[in-house]
């Protein structure tokens, strides 16, 4: 067993790391084991240990290798967000300068198996001799490797030709990387500038400090990429000879002749230019296909948002007009969660296969890459566009729409009434199937989806996740020549009022032009884009208190507050909803023993300093406030002596004209009332069947309230407490129906114009407990289902049927809504109409 059971005997306790501070205090204040690594040829590797506080030779700990990116040096991934994360969570980090980088000395290899995997070898070598770290046997530690771009490329091909490597998370980094920097056989110059730039001024003369560990040293990069910058400029192309040495650093070549099976989790970013989404694309295909445990993520960004930015060039940042979803702190998280369950051997929950987010900036889960299209639009391309056929080049590193009435470019969009006026999401690869006639030696066609409305500049609107896929093409006649080739992978979005257009383009912000001379070519053809109008997410966890969380995580992209409540009933969190959402926090919840780990780990995510305990200690005990404390966290309490006054002190903290009252000791209509009211701001308070609580209607008449929802039937709410209330001068409104489903559809149809609907099961209330919190954040609406078979909520069905839905979450796993329901409902949702309001 790669991660050894003994670790998790020697360092875990009920789930959690127990670490008992320093080793010594003259090594905390040490900082990092310095160590210079002899290499197989006698290269010096500056080699860094950062130990967590608690590591000894009795408590030894797994260790993560963090690589860093090209040019830069191990002092970026200590500065690395990943890194402190790693650290806090009791995983030593071993930071190293690669080979001709930083430091160390030696010729950059370009992460050669036959040079920098050797290197990192003779790290873990010195690594397993470190009495700190743990061991699944002798001289082989229970080890994992982080890291972005060029510190990504080097986790692949170590763990290819190293069987010591326990689990990997490379981020934005290649699998071929001929195709990375020429797909199709077109250069992108100026990353080929870049790269060679960047690494000669690093390589050569960050190493020759006399002052550094290894003596001065010339580090340099290789003649290879010399030429390749050489061949850019002159050739337009590289040789067979480059071609070959590119490819022999790519895990498409080398991963042919050495298995690559130990777990994966590959994040790449949609708007990575340099390394696009399909380099993880492959490399998750290819472990998926032969069964190793990987999944794939990805998010809105480049090598800023994968790490420290110290001196990088970034691979592409994600637009501004894009909505912010908390990309790094997901990301650092899953790591952490990757590394629990493979290095550590916990029982955690590593979530889907896939996880992506668009430019809407919600997170969706998938079992696989692309998510299944419902659907498709076949587009038509006819044009001429012109080339001119002379040197030169795109001095940008991301795509941009070119503007109308360009001579360069072929414009076609389909109107959004293609659709219906749905939102249509493509994730996953169009293909062009297109003929070309023309005039002239040749040319590059650059072919870029186009969203004409979203944008930072109003001409021309914004190329689709800053890609473009680029053509080469000629020689032109009158004989057609036919191309069918898949666009670069897409994760995004267009609004309802946003047509989707296609430019066909023989000039780019990034690539190479053609050096043939002048041309004029014809288009016929049509481009295939799969895409849904609905997307389906099901978040759910092991039990109540995984699922609360796995909410959290997709409703609240971070926040400085959580509140949380007992697990163990639901008033006290139903009544909390409101509140939650009105901190901009997510409701979490615990069982009362003790502060769960699942919690625990999403407060990490979130970076939350305060948190909201919602009853009093017979229901939340002093412990769990002293155990939030313990991680930092400014604890305070909001309860009464009961429900009843717990509901009524939250509700003071929600000054609002409308209130909801529910009946107290049932939960069906008080999760459907939850909802609106977090939506709104207003309070959710208790009621008996038939008296309205002392509590109650204090909270209402001190609380500044006009306006009461009463929800639920007189068998729940009688007449009498309604009575009560009017008579208190309040105007009183009932939304109920002859059963739970028809008052949650009741409760529902009040919020129109929402995109998003959540599914909560009718039959118990664990999976539907922090849906209505999650809800509110997704500003939609929430429906109580019969998870076994829909026809029995026959009213929220016909409900969910009469709109159409942009999104469905289905809160909770199988036992909650089954498969089957599950997809009963979202064909329900996809056929509706678009909602307004």
């Amino acid at each position: 067993m790669r991660a050894a059971a003994v670790l998790l005997a020697m360092t875990l306790a009920g789930g959690t790391a127990v670490l008992q501070g320093p080793a010594t205090a003259q090594e905390a204040a040490a900082g990092p084991r310095e160590h210079v690594v002899v290499s197989f040829d006698d290269t010096p590797i500056v080699t860094d240990l950062h130990l967590p506080p608690g590591a000894t030779a009795q408590t030894p700990v797994p260790v993560v290798l963090s690589g860093h990116g090209w040019g830069l040096d191990r002092g970026s991934q200590a500065r690395a967000s990943t890194f402190g994360a790693l650290q806090d969570a009791g995983y030593a980090v071993v930071t190293w300068d690669a080979r001709g980088f930083g430091q160390s000395g030696g010729t950059v290899q370009v992460d050669s198996p036959d040079f920098e995997v050797k290197d990192v070898q003779a790290i873990i070598d010195w690594v397993a001799t470190q009495p700190e770290i743990a061991l699944d046997g002798p001289g082989d530690p229970v080890l994992g490797m982080v890291g972005p771009s060029y510190g990504g490329g080097i986790q692949l091909a170590t763990a290819t030709f190293d069987r010591r490597v326990d689990a990997i998370a490379p981020e934005i980094t290649w699998h071929d990387l001929n195709r990375a920097l020429q797909p199709q056989g077109v250069l992108k110059l100026v990353w080929q500038s870049a790269l060679f730039g960047l690494g000669v001024t690093t390589g050569t003369v960050q190493g020759l400090d006399p002052t550094g560990p290894a003596a001065p040293q010339g580090g340099t990069v290789p003649p290879q990429l010399f030429d390749a910058l050489v061949q850019a400029v002159v050739d337009n192309g590289f040789d067979e000879e480059l071609t070959t040495y590119f490819a022999g650093r790519s895990l498409s070549d080398y991963g042919v002749n050495g298995v690559l099976d130990v777990p994966t989790l590959l994040l790449q970013g949609s708007v990575d230019t340099l390394f696009t989404i399909d380099e993880a694309v492959d490399t998750y295909y290819d472990l998926r296909d032969r069964d190793v445990p990987t999944k794939l993520v990805v998010f809105c960004g480049g090598l800023e948002e994968a790490g420290s930015d110290d001196g990088a060039v970034t691979h592409g940042q994600c637009p501004t007009f894009y909505e912010p979803a908390g990309d790094r702190a997901r990301m650092d998280d899953l790591i952490l969660r990757w590394f629990d369950a493979h290095l550590r051997g916990m029982a955690v929950d590593t979530g889907p296969a896939v996880e992506y987010r668009t430019n809407t900036g919600d997170w969706h889960r998938a079992d696989a890459w692309p998510p299944p299209a419902t659907d498709r639009l076949d587009i038509s391309l006819t044009g001429t566009v012109s080339s001119l056929g002379v040197p030169g080049n795109g001095f940008g590193i991301a795509a941009t729409a070119a503007p109308p009435g360009s001579p360069f470019q072929a414009t076609t969009s389909v109107a959004s009434t293609a659709t219906a006026g749905r939102q249509i999401e493509v994730v996953g690869q169009p293909r062009l199937d297109l003929d070309v006639t023309g005039t002239g030696e040749g040319a590059h066609l650059f072919v870029r989806l186009v969203d004409t409305v979203a944008g930072e500049l109003p001409v021309g609107g914004s190329a689709v996740n800053n890609q473009e896929t680029p053509l080469r093409i000629g020689p032109l006649s009158d004989q057609p020549q036919t191309l069918s080739q898949p666009l670069v992978a897409a994760a995004y979005t267009y609004a309802p009022d946003s047509p989707l257009s296609i430019q066909v383009d023989t000039q780019s912000a990034m690539y190479t032009f053609a050096r043939t001379g002048p041309a004029q070519v014809d288009l016929t053809g049509t481009l295939t884009v799969p895409y849904r109008t609905l997307v389906t997410d099901r978040v759910g966890g092991s039990d109540r208190v995984a699922t609360a969380a796995e909410l959290s995580r997709d409703s609240v992209v971070a926040g400085d507050t959580v509140v949380v409540a007992t697990a163990r009933d639901y008033p006290d969190a139903l009544a909390g909803a409101p509140l939650a959402r009105a901190l901009g926090a997510p409701l979490l919840l615990t069982d009362p023993t003790r502060l769960d780990d699942r919690v625990r780990r999403e407060i990490r995510r979130l970076g939350a300093t305060q948190a909201v305990l919602l009853g009093g200690q017979a229901v939340l005990p002093t412990g769990i406030a002293d155990e939030l404390t313990a991680l930092g966290l400014d604890v305070r309490r909001v309860a009464g002596p009961d429900r009843f006054t717990t509901a009524a002190a939250i509700a003071a903290e929600l000054p609002s004209t409308t209130a909801y009252v529910v009946l107290g000791r049932d939960w069906p209509d008080a999760v459907s009332a939850a909802a609106p009211a977090a939506g709104a701001g207003a309070p959710v308070l208790l009621t008996t069947t038939d008296v309205l609580p002392d509590a109650t209607l204090q909270a209402l008449q001190t609380g500044g309230v006009t306006d009461v929802v009463v929800v639920g039937g007189t068998a729940a709410v009688s007449g009498a407490v309604e009575t009560t209330l009017t008579d208190a001068g309040l105007t009183v409104t009932r939304l109920a129906g002859p059963d739970r489903y028809a008052t949650s559809a009741a409760v529902a149809a009040t919020t129109p114009g929402a995109r998003t609907v959540v599914a909560a099961a009718g039959t118990d209330w664990p999976d539907a407990l922090a849906a209505a919190a999650a809800t509110a954040a997704w500003d939609g609406v929430l429906v109580l289902v019969d998870g076994r078979d829909l026809d029995r909520s026959r009213p929220t069905l016909e409900l969910v049927e009469a709109t159409a839905y942009d999104r469905l979450v289905i809160s909770g796993l199988e036992a909650a809504v089954s498969t089957a329901q599950g997809r009963r409902l979202a064909d329900a949702a996809d056929r509706g109409t678009p909602p307004t309001g």
